[in-house]
């Protein structure tokens, strides 16, 4: 994986990474990333 050396970058490869497991076994997928990722990239759901 290429990896650039700024926090958004950081946060942006890794935050979904990190939580990929979580992701899977959350009962109510949508709820956990509303809560828990789209505070943290609000510019994703512009991007859409």
């Amino acid at each position: 994986m290429h990896i650039r050396h700024t926090d958004r970058e950081i946060f942006y490869h890794h935050v979904p990474l990190f939580l990929y497991h979580e992701l899977l076994m959350a009962e109510k997928p949508s709820h956990y990333i509303r809560k828990h990722i789209h505070p943290l990239f609000p510019h994703e759901e512009r991007m859409r």
